[in-house]
């Protein structure tokens, strides 16, 4: 049958979902308890399960502290595994629940609840993670049969139950709290689509909306994603027309709203006094994120570390800049704050926040086939040999089909078309929802559907060549599908183009105001600091911690004129005290060969606990730098962005662009690769390093040169790890070098040194955009430097170019002289 007429046998379907409910939760208990067993660490949130142990003891649901005994601190760090209530002294504080516990209060008190009934004790916590996984796999058979058959969806429940990644997260309640709330209310959203419509069923399953979204909201604030997808299903998705029956869903949405507001009141409440939803949604964009999540960053980002305080810098001096008042951290004021600094960033890059959202949804369509990125291939607490070499056997199928998740989920959509074009856009909508684990169901899903589909297709061409009349309803669909494809391509697509026509100029406008703000220039001074590192420093600038977060904003220029080097190592040097986050961060500047400077603009950061105290550079890139400069009138400056400016900046794509999917939009940003991982490239002397001639060498035959005495390797190789070039073999002495500097479009690739025909050692070139990878010579001996493809999956496409390559030196005379006596 099609999505759209699909029936659903209720008996036999219940029968399956009590079935699966059952073997889940035993398997769910059952691996939680082994993993207990393993002696991993505590997570730090668990203390906060206090109140759960006072409620549990009957002194009702309060903070009772983190030590509130010798035994319950211990208890709380998981250093014993059970108490008993007369652990928790009578006169144990009762302090109303902290900002933690208050906002998470139904998961604290579920955790409560089983410690009541069953006893204190990290064992019985797994009974609970039992319930939330059969729950959820439970979840994922409803919504396979939507859109599939039985055995296909039993397939892709037991999939789920046994995936390396849901196993990876299920022991921390934390993470997997919130998973089968998600899941639940993905199948109410596939009901509404799928099912017929009658007034009954959509105020019965939007009030069922309503309160799972409420209740899910105790357990974990990330359910607000599934807003915005109800109202949408509701006024879109709904089947029959569009505008009809618009009171009744006005209606459906008010009582979702006011069921969500009845379940959800002890926790809405709690939110009057301040939240992190700001907070977290602004660590979602900083650049430690953009590898993970498949975005290439251009000239500017909005923040590098994935850290609290960092945030928390960021937004408490964006209000004393903007709003002139200082706010306390995670308080209203600073949750408005947040959200006021996060509007300012989508008015001003559109473009990138849809992007990110494509992203998660590409990363989303892969993870079955990318275990390995998010965790290991066998489950922690697995330490049978048999299952695990079924695990192993399991990741290496499905490391194969690394590509295929895209193509198999946008035939699946498409083709579902033909049966109903709502139908077919609904998980396009769903796909929003980022790219959370437990959706790892989707591609599974994607691929039963794609698979009935064929099966389905077969069945009707066979059907026309016994001279069945089908011709017609295949015509009839295979409109429907191309003007769903053609649309969704233009809708897709279209505001993606438009949206980064406007961020182009707008940007544009805006990097040039922050270039032409009035500034006061500082009078810079040299001090070696050891290990032949020199830190640049400006008496004008404060060098000790203050009592509140202050932020300055400068500019560095970088001319070559002082500075006979290719790339300049600079480090953002932080004092940083105890307890406290080292905000210091290195970058690679590619130095420009015009008299034109490279400009650097970035903020620092006072606080009690750390301190901007200059930039860090080798000594022989310390001249380098020509200027700093202090930006004045900071009030006017909401966003103080970290700028990597070359002299052609404005010629670069000022937007974010896909990984792998797209040439990057800053290729001069250099990503260093470096084995042994301590190796400083910046310590290496690359002005002498040349391309050799591409002719003489052992090559692929993807592997070509061009005008520009480049190597362009560009096409699809045969194999996923075949060699692209070898170089002539040579000895060196420990300690040298082998570089490759160049642009990576597309693909990815090893460089590395053979010796005796096996890797000594390597590294892999992996994300598109300006590269310099360097390996070392392990030991004294002959090595053959090489170049390899490193392509995962189905791919098998490879694009860069290496503008050069060959062995470098330690750029300090007494070390090249030191390995040259080696040599001798």
């Amino acid at each position: 049958m099609t999505v759209g007429t699909r029936r659903l046998w209720p008996m036999p379907d219940a029968i399956i979902a009590v079935a699966l409910f059952v073997f889940a939760m035993i398997a769910g208990v059952l691996y939680c308890r082994a993993f207990d067993r393993t002696g991993a660490p505590a997570e730090p949130w668990v203390r906060e399960l206090g109140a759960a142990v006072a409620f549990a003891c009957g002194r009702g649901y309060v903070d009772p502290g983190y030590e509130p005994s010798p035994a319950v601190s211990a208890f709380l760090e998981k250093k014993i595994d059970h108490i008993s209530c007369a652990d928790l002294p009578a006169g144990a504080p009762r302090q109303p629940p902290n900002f933690t516990q208050a906002l998470y209060r139904y998961m604290t008190l579920s955790v409560g609840l089983i410690w009541r009934l069953l006893g204190v004790s990290w064992a019985n916590v797994a009974l609970l993670l039992g319930v939330l996984y059969a729950v959820s796999v439970a979840a994922v058979y409803g919504t396979f049969r939507l859109a599939v058959g039985r055995a296909p969806a039993v397939a892709g429940a037991l999939m789920m139950t046994m995936s390396p990644l849901e196993l990876r997260f299920l022991p921390q309640l934390r993470d997997y709290a919130k998973t089968p709330f998600m899941l639940t209310l993905i199948f109410v959203l596939g009901t509404l689509v799928v099912r017929p419509f009658s007034s009954r069923r959509l105020l019965g399953l939007a009030a069922a909306y309503g309160a799972v979204l409420g209740i899910g909201f105790g357990f974990r604030n990330d359910l607000l994603v599934n807003v915005l997808p109800f109202f949408v299903t509701v006024a879109v998705f709904l089947p029959g027309p569009v505008r009809s029956h618009a009171r009744l869903k006005l209606a459906a949405v008010m009582l979702a709203a006011a069921c969500f507001v009845v379940c959800a009141w002890p926790i809405i409440t709690a939110y009057r006094s301040g939240s992190n939803t700001g907070h977290v949604a602004l660590l979602g964009l900083m650049t430690s994120f953009n590898g993970p999540l498949g975005v290439t960053a251009s000239v500017y980002d909005w923040g590098a570390p994935y850290d609290d305080g960092f945030v928390m810098k960021v937004v408490g001096s964006f209000a004393d800049r903007v709003h002139h008042r200082p706010v306390a951290v995670l308080s209203s004021d600073y949750e408005r704050a947040a959200a006021d600094y996060l509007l300012t960033i989508v008015r001003h890059w559109p473009a990138d926040v849809v992007i990110r959202g494509y992203a998660s949804v590409l990363r989303v369509l892969e993870l079955p086939f990318q275990v390995r990125a998010y965790t290991t291939a066998v489950p922690p607490a697995i330490v049978d040999g048999n299952i695990g070499r079924l695990y192993a056997v399991w990741n290496a199928v499905a490391s194969r089909l690394t590509g295929i998740g895209v193509p198999i989920a946008a035939l699946a959509v498409v083709a579902s078309a033909g049966a109903s074009v709502r139908v077919a856009t609904y998980p396009a909508v769903q796909f929003d929802a980022r790219h959370f684990f437990f959706l790892e169901f989707i591609p599974w899903l994607a691929l039963a559907m794609a698979a009935e589909g064929a099966w389905r297709l077969l069945k009707a061409l066979r059907q026309k060549r016994a001279g069945l009349a089908l011709a017609p309803i295949v015509a009839d669909r295979g409109r429907r599908v191309l003007a769903f494809a053609v649309s969704a391509m233009l809708a897709l697509g279209g505001s993606v183009v438009a949206l980064r026509a406007y961020q182009q100029r707008h940007v544009t406008s805006l990097l040039e105001s922050y270039l032409e703000m009035p500034a006061e220039t500082l009078t810079l001074s040299r001090t070696q600091v050891g290990n032949r590192q020199v830190l640049v420093r400006s008496d004008q600038l404060s060098q000790s911690t203050e009592p509140r977060v202050r932020a300055e904003y400068l500019a560095v220029d970088i001319k070559p004129r002082s500075c006979d080097r290719l790339l300049a190592a600079v480090t953002i040097r932080y004092a940083t005290m105890s307890g406290y986050t080292d905000l210091s961060e290195r970058v690679y500047v590619p130095v420009p060969r015009a008299d034109a400077p490279f400009h650097l603009l970035f903020p620092v950061y006072y606080s009690p606990g750390s301190y901007f105290t200059g930039l860090e550079l080798n000594e022989a890139d310390s001249e380098c730098i020509a200027a700093m400069r202090r930006i004045r009138d900071l009030d006017r400056t909401p966003i103080l962005l970290n700028l990597t400016l070359p002299p052609d900046w404005q010629q670069m794509k000022l937007y974010q662009t896909l990984t792998n999917w797209e040439r990057p939009s800053a290729p001069y940003r250099v990503r260093v690769y470096a084995w042994p991982r301590m190796l400083d490239p910046a310590r290496l002397d690359l002005r002498h390093v040349t391309l050799p001639a591409l002719a003489p060498l052992s090559h692929s035959r993807i592997v070509s040169g061009d005008a520009a005495d480049r190597w362009v390797v560009r096409g699809f190789s045969r194999s996923s790890t075949s060699f692209l070039v070898r170089l002539p073999e040579r000895p060196v002495a420990k300690g040298l070098c082998f570089v490759a500097r160049g642009t990576l479009y597309r693909g990815a690739f090893t460089l590395g040194l053979l010796r005796n025909q096996l890797w000594a050692t390597t590294v892999n070139v992996t994300a598109p955009g300006e590269f310099l990878a360097v390996v070392e010579a392990p030991d004294d001996g002959a090595y053959v430097p090489a170049l390899a493809n490193f392509l995962m999956g189905l791919n098998r496409r490879n694009d860069f170019v290496v503008t050069s390559a060959g062995w470098a030196s330690p750029n300090h005379p007494s070390s090249r002289q030191a390995l040259e006596r080696r040599l001798e």
